[in-house]
């Protein structure tokens, strides 16, 4: 990620940081690196995401418990599970470009 203007506060394990324009901040794969990407401020940011992963991936949204699995068709699909026992709570298909609401 490159932060091309204002003060965006990555998320992590490790805890918040707050950025500044021209830094550079790379994720690694894995709960390790897990991120958000939070505006603190009242001024607007704007960051550059780049990504070497190719499609096939599970992002698990761990504040949520919500799951999404990226295939390699046009479809992906979003459940979300009970933290306790894991037991799915809900599932839904998703077209690209749809809200993970």
């Amino acid at each position: 990620m490159i932060v091309l203007r204002g003060e965006p506060t990555p998320r992590t394990p490790e805890g918040e940081h707050v950025l500044k324009e021209g830094d550079v901040v790379c994720f690694p794969r894995g709960k390790d690196g897990a991120h958000q990407i939070i505006n603190r401020t009242d001024s607007p940011m704007r960051v550059l995401m780049l990504s070497s992963m190719i499609r096939g991936e599970i992002i698990e949204y761990l504040d949520t418990g919500k799951v999404l699995a990226k295939g390699v068709e046009d479809e992906d699909v979003m459940f979300a599970r009970a933290r306790t026992d894991g037991r799915v709570l809900g599932r839904r298909g998703l077209a690209p470009g749809d809200a993970l609401d």
